[in-house]
């Protein structure tokens, strides 16, 4: 893995109740470093709920909290925990370092400090804080994509109970629209089916779109070239998945709707033909509806390529509902 780069002039809390040791930090830290100044642990408390900084380098002796406990408090808070802290103190006993480290801190330098050494150490956390958080980012990505590839998985399984159990063809359609909506996470969806006289004619269709859809043409009537102007039939044609960007379908006799997106899927035979096509959209009668993801597209294949079985199973080799 590459280790990301150190991000641009991290934010850096001085926590000192000596007013030189603050500007003496403040001047040793602001070539490279935000630098933000409490001198009570009461005002770094307030400090980092508003913000956070990326590392707090923080004094023991203080009137009101003393450097254990702020660091203790720090590492309680939820929001502030995964936040590296250093002590800079002038008590130099093992006992009080041991101390320290064992409350969360990732370092204990002893003053009166070395310049560059502290700033060494601080490159040093400042780098392992940085792979950290990208090291949880990319758990984070990883276990969302098991959590949604697992739910896929579910219900295209799912899917394929149900069709398999169907007896009925008009029934199976059903399955097939509902099956598509849920794993392609779209409310409307339409299915055509390949025609003896070479188009796509509509079989089915979720409720409520009130579609009026003429049949589609696969080649053009003059020159018998391939339909690719189409969706659906450049989909068939091209025997692939299609994710459409600004997307307007004419809906009925006057309405339309717009979406960033639409997902075209074709119907696979066993032979290699294409039986049909889905197309899967998220309707909108005024204005915009919320795009498809194309994450979803090796999914609503497997689902496709189930659902044209199914359906050839029930319509019959002759094109009519099988019985069982």
């Amino acid at each position: 893995m590459t280790n990301p780069p150190l991000r641009p002039h991290p934010t850096i809390l001085v926590v000192d109740d000596s007013p030189a040791n603050l500007h003496a930090m403040q001047e040793l830290l602001k070539s490279d470093y935000q630098v933000k100044l409490a001198n009570c642990g009461v005002r770094a408390l307030e400090i980092m709920r508003a913000s956070p900084p990326d590392l707090v380098l923080l004094d023991v002796l203080m009137p009101d909290i003393d450097g254990y406990g702020l660091c203790r408090e720090i590492k309680r808070q939820e929001a502030t925990r995964d936040i590296p802290v250093m002590f800079l103190t002038a008590r130099a006993d093992p006992a009080d370092e041991e101390h320290g480290l064992l409350l969360g801190a990732v370092d204990y330098i002893t003053k009166p400090i070395s310049p560059p050494v502290v700033l060494a150490r601080i490159r040093v956390h400042m780098r392992l804080r940085t792979l950290s958080q990208h090291l949880h980012t990319v758990i984070d990505n990883h276990t969302e994509e098991i959590i949604y590839t697992r739910a896929q998985f579910s219900r295209v399984v799912q899917a394929s109970l149900e069709l398999n159990a169907q007896t009925d063809y008009q029934a199976a359609l059903q399955v097939v629209l509902n099956s598509a909506c849920s794993i392609a996470s779209c409310d409307a969806c339409m299915l055509f089916v390949r025609t003896p006289v070479a188009t796509l004619q509509l079989a089915a269709q979720t409720a409520g779109l009130g579609s009026v859809v003429s049949d589609i043409a696969l080649f053009d009537s003059a020159t018998q070239q391939p339909n690719l102007l189409d969706a659906c039939a450049r989909c068939l044609h091209l025997h692939s998945v299609l994710l459409l960007d600004q997307v307007t379908q004419q809906l009925g006799v006057a309405a339309h709707y717009q979406t960033d997106s639409a997902l075209v899927v074709p119907l696979p035979t066993a032979n290699g033909e294409i039986s049909g096509v889905l197309y899967l959209f998220n309707r909108n009668g005024h204005g915009s509806a919320t795009g498809l993801d194309g994450r979803c597209s090796p999914f609503i294949e497997a689902h496709a390529a189930q659902s044209a079985a199914a359906l050839q199973r029930l319509r019959g080799e002759d094109g009519t509902q099988a019985s069982r």
